[in-house]
């Protein structure tokens, strides 16, 4: 038997190809994510801090949504680097809540339209 992928799982393959090892939040020992620390009180809020979602009208780098909402921080790494180099390859986006639950848990939204007219015109 052959299963095929939902909507929303082929838009995050497709939005993601050549990107592997996807993950929600910020990436431990990343000098990019280490930027939301403040130097004046360094400790441990700026993984706290890198992982708050924030509001934009951006679409969602993952599933490629385009209704505003929170978006998150989420990082991979570009397949076939070329060094062992461990912030070699590594690449970050934004991503939708729908998009957090799904790189965080594996669950997929019940109901998702990639844009405001798809979810009219089911409506």
């Amino acid at each position: 038997m052959h299963d095929t992928l939902s909507p929303y799982r082929q838009a995050v393959e497709r939005e993601l190809a050549g990107i592997e090892h996807e993950s929600a939040g910020a990436c431990p020992g990343c000098p990019e994510c280490l930027h939301t620390d403040t130097p004046e009180e360094p400790g441990d809020e700026w993984h706290d801090l890198a992982n708050e979602g924030s509001f934009s009208w951006s679409s969602c780098d993952a599933c490629g949504s385009t209704f505003g909402g929170d978006r998150y921080p989420a990082h991979g790494y570009i397949a076939n680097r070329q060094t062992d180099d461990p912030m070699d390859g590594l690449c970050h986006f934004n991503i939708c809540v729908d998009c957090l639950m799904y790189l965080a848990n594996g669950d997929e939204p019940e109901e998702w339209h990639q844009t405001p007219r798809a979810w009219a015109d089911d409506r």
